[in-house]
């Protein structure tokens, strides 16, 4: 009868790709509203992270394949480079962990892999996070909808192929990567 959707994008993707009419698509109704706050103590929790030494905390969450490049997007090639010319700040990496090909590649004193972590986990990582950084190429809905609900500041991809990108008005994204590193 319907295509629900979470991303604006899509429908006209699926209306070209599957020949689903626009009126027949539309927007999944999730509560903005209902997240408890999660109640801790940052510094704790840098303790416990072994990242007291850091002014600013950085944070992309997703599973490991939407980390993995594609054409000219390299998640760890444009985020280290930020991260050698911010030496106060560290990214916490939630979805990829030290066992990962990744990790083996793009090891770097200031990303801590911290592979799957419990939802109760997660959300104290997500409390004292500073700025959420959306990951490259491909976005995780759920862990921006978690972000967004927790009101964090949000970096989102750069030039997003329009398969990825999740807004319709451009002026969300920055245009180059270059712009976006600074």
């Amino acid at each position: 009868d319907g295509m629900v959707q979470i991303g604006e994008t899509n429908f006209d993707i699926d209306e070209v790709r599957r020949g689903i009419a626009k009126h027949k698509q539309f927007y999944l109704p999730i509560p903005v509203n209902t997240i408890e706050e999660t109640l801790v103590n940052r510094d704790d929790i840098v303790k416990k992270l072994g990242i007291e030494q850091y002014k600013t905390v950085l944070l992309s969450t997703s599973s490991e394949n939407k980390f993995v490049f594609f054409k000219d997007y390299n998640y760890f090639e444009t985020i280290i480079p930020v991260l050698d010319k911010n030496p106060d700040t560290v990214l916490l990496l939630v979805g990829v962990g030290t066992a990962s090909w990744m990790f083996k590649k793009y090891a770097h004193p200031q990303i801590k892999f911290l592979g799957i972590q419990m939802p109760s986990d997660l959300a104290q990582i997500e409390a004292i996070a500073d700025v959420y950084i959306e990951n490259l190429p491909y976005s995780s809905f759920t862990a921006l909808l978690q972000v967004f609900m927790r009101r964090k500041a949000i970096h989102f991809v750069y030039s997003p192929l329009k398969i990825t990108q999740l807004f319709k008005d451009k002026s969300v994204y920055t245009p180059s990567k270059e712009e976006w590193q600074e």
